[in-house]
This record gives C-alpha cells, sequence and structure tokens, in this order.
C-alpha cells in the first residue's frame, strides 16, 4: 500500500493523513470527513497492515496518523509505536469507542497526541486532525540557523 497523490494542491498543502479504521462504515466516513476538509487521506482498514506501510514512507509522507485504538492483530498502540519509530514528533490520534482509563493512560505514555471518543462529529474530527496537522507543520519549519547546520555552505566556485 502506498499513499496516493494528492487529488489537488490544496490537499498537499492541507496535510498527509494515514486513516486506520477496522470497521469500514467508520472508514469510509472519516475518510470522506477528512478529504472534504481538504486532507489527502490514505485509508487502511488494519492495524498489521498501518504498521508495514508507515515501516516504508518517509517522514515528509505523513503529517498525522489517526487510528482505531481496538483492532485485531496490531492495535492503535502497536500503529503509534510503528508511526513514531518512523518519526517520534508525528501526532497520532488514537480513537476507541470503548475508552477506559487504563488505555487512556496507555496512549498519553506512548505519546498520542489525543485520546478521541467514538463515534464522534465530523466537527471534533476535523478540529483534532487540524491542530494535530499544524503542529507538525509548524515543527518542519526550520529556523535559518538550523537549515545552515545541516547544509552548510561550499567554498567551491568563491574566489
Amino acid at each position: 500500500m502506498t499513499l496516493a497523490a494528492a487529488p489537488d494542491p490544496i490537499a498537499a498543502r492541507r496535510g498527509r493523513v494515514v486513516l486506520v479504521e477496522d470497521d469500514d462504515a467508520l472508514l469510509r466516513a472519516y475518510g470522506r470527513t477528512l478529504e472534504r476538509a481538504g486532507y489527502d487521506v490514505t485509508r487502511v482498514g488494519d492495524g498489521r497492515a498501518a504498521c508495514e506501510l508507515l515501516a516504508n514512507l518517509e517522514r515528509k509522507d505523513v503529517d498525522a496518523v489517526v487510528t482505531d485504538l481496538s483492532m485485531p492483530g496490531a492495535g492503535g498502540l502497536d500503529v503509534m509505536r510503528a508511526a513514531h519509530r518512523l518519526d517520534p514528533d508525528l501526532p497520532v490520534l488514537l480513537m476507541t469507542g470503548l475508552p477506559t482509563v487504563e488505555t487512556a493512560v496507555k496512549a498519553l505514555e506512548g505519546g498520542a497526541f489525543r485520546y478521541l471518543l467514538k463515534p464522534m462529529e465530523a466537527d471534533a474530527l476535523r478540529e483534532a486532525v487540524e491542530s494535530a496537522v499544524e503542529l507538525r507543520q509548524a515543527r518542519r519549519v526550520r529556523t535559518p540557523d538550523e537549515a545552515r547546520a545541516q547544509n552548510p555552505p561550499s567554498s567551491r566556485g568563491r574566489i
């Protein structure tokens, strides 16, 4: 599974989201919600496939991951670990229809950006993803000093 090219330039500017949900109806509904908001969405129907996808991406290929917590095989915490192996700063939003204090604590200790309760309203999903993507994109902006440190000027061609 690969990330599809953005359907239009606006989606590419808005952000790229990996959406992981084993319930087909919710995967379609949440995917449509995010696409209508202008995001380039890669939909994945199970946690194992999401972990494999994340293992093969580059940091620039994704701005946020939204994943169901409880899935057969690899769950949302596994997906979050795979996302953080790609990039420890990648925002991961965990969704659950069966919230418990234990899973909320594990999510926060694991570095989840948000712990969302399903079913959720479209506005709540859009707002949570917008916050995550904005944070991600702000972290990507480097100061000029950081850019120079990573790409020192060459002395070639100078007199």
